[in-house]
């Protein structure tokens, strides 16, 4: 597509609007492959000032997550190599490391992904007003804290409310235990539904600066004739994601096998040796959180020019428009040197209608 080309000249290229002048433009219609592609030649182009922001804004936080996150994967492996007991299989879920385990895991995995999608989504703000190239780890961190309140709150409210459903339906499910499977067949209809309108919800907050329940509302309607596409790209760079994440995971499973670690102080120097490797290849696996976060935003664009075609209404407007010099002498004739052969034939060009001036 001659609009996604970031080296083609001004014959290719219209005039970049003041909301989306990167060399790659957000607001075009496209379809799933067209969204998966820009999406990976987004991140190519970027890969270098994006890395480095990332490196320095994510970078600590990311080691640090990855250590505590390999520290609960023991804890959790240390609960399972315990003894069984038959009779009681809801008591692993009483143990006490298990929990810890699973509570630090998941506080790790979530605050990793507010960070990082309120990196991607300031990075994607300043790409989209011109800056890229121009954004120091400094801007890209300003750029960053405008994007966490509406991320952090989006994601809180999402929580709240998805928790509140649950209440509601396991309270009748306890006064109508007819109901149960109903109420849970329907909670998960509901939560497969919202998918595509909560995650392109954290785009549509922090690009237009809405409230949650007006950018809900505004996301649904643009989600609305367009659902099955958002979901189907969802999945795909999901699948993605977990390839990604499986590539990254080898290596630590590699190093944990062949040490055979069960706890931190299991295997002496060479359970430190797998620890470390972990962590680290952990630190990379949260930038596979990058895709699906850039996949949404062009997603929403998409769909945003979809409703509106402010994309296509400026390239209309800008081939329409004459560029004129007012100080250059216009090729029309004033009203007033108009001559008795004016009106005739082609405007100003001279020539005389067919039939009429000819030589004699």
């Amino acid at each position: 597509m001659y609009d996604d080309l970031a080296g083609s000249g001004d014959l290719l290229r219209d005039p970049a609007p003041p909301d989306d002048a990167g060399a790659i433009r957000f607001r075009r219609e496209r379809d799933l492959g067209d969204v998966v592609n820009v999406t990976f030649r987004f991140l190519r182009d970027n890969a270098r000032e994006l890395g480095r922001g990332l490196l320095v804004i994510a970078g600590p936080a990311a080691l640090l997550a990855a250590i505590l996150s390999t520290w609960a994967q023991l804890q959790i492996e240390t609960a399972l190599s315990g003894p069984y007991d038959p009779s009681d299989p809801a008591a692993l879920f009483g143990s006490e490391a298990y929990l810890r385990g699973l509570a630090v895991s998941l506080v790790v995995v979530v605050a990793m992904q507010l960070l990082i999608q309120s990196i991607v989504l300031g990075y994607v703000e300043g790409y989209r007003r011109g800056a890229a190239g121009a954004l120091a780890p400094t801007e890209l961190w300003e750029a960053t804290k405008r994007a966490f309140g509406p991320v952090f709150s989006t994601m809180a409210v999402t929580v709240a409310l998805l928790f509140a459903l649950f209440v509601a339906v396991s309270l009748v499910t306890a006064l109508v235990p007819v109901l149960g499977l109903l109420g849970a067949l329907a909670l998960m209809a509901l939560a497969v539904y919202l998918v595509p309108i909560l995650t392109l919800l954290y785009v549509q907050r922090v690009a237009e600066g809405d409230g949650f329940w007006e950018g809900f509302e505004a996301t649904r309607d643009l989600v609305r004739g367009h659902w099955w596409f958002t979901f189907g790209l969802l999945v795909v760079v999901a699948l993605l994601v977990f390839a990604v994440s499986v590539v990254l995971s080898v290596p630590g499973l590699v190093v944990q096998t062949a040490f055979g670690f069960n706890t931190l102080d299991g295997g002496g120097g060479l359970s430190v040796v797998a620890f470390a490797v972990t962590a680290l290849f952990g630190v990379l696996l949260y930038a596979a959180y990058v895709l699906p976060v850039v996949a949404a935003a062009f997603q929403y664009f998409n769909l945003v020019e979809r409703r509106d075609g402010t994309g296509l209404l400026a390239r209309v407007d800008a081939l329409g428009a004459e560029p004129r010099d007012e100080a250059a002498p216009s090729w029309r004739p004033s009203a007033g040197d108009e001559g008795p052969e004016a009106g005739r034939g082609f405007r100003g060009g001279g020539f005389p209608d067919e039939g009429r001036g000819r030589a004699r």
